[in-house]
């Protein structure tokens, strides 16, 4: 899921579990777009093609070369706040 982060920032929330949420920025480590939202278990990049693991942002295949940034989150009472 695409939330909006601090600052005009976009965040993607990552289920890797059903009781953990990970928090990671939404713009590709290789040139900065937003990458789509998961799908099929994969984060793609629309400009180039990227692929990331939707369970912690790995690098799956370039050209990025690293991992989608982590941003830490917090879960209260059902809810994702920014920890």
């Amino acid at each position: 899921m695409l939330v909006s982060g601090p600052n005009g920032s976009t965040l993607l929330l990552l289920r890797p579990s059903a009781d953990t949420v990970k928090g990671v920025d939404a713009r590709c480590t290789h040139q900065g777009p937003l990458v789509d939202p998961p799908r099929d278990g994969r984060i793609v990049c629309p400009m180039h093609g990227s692929v990331f693991d939707a369970t912690d942002g790995t690098v799956l295949r370039g050209p990025a070369r690293r991992p989608l940034k982590e941003v830490p989150v917090r879960v209260e009472d059902g809810k994702v706040f920014l920890a």
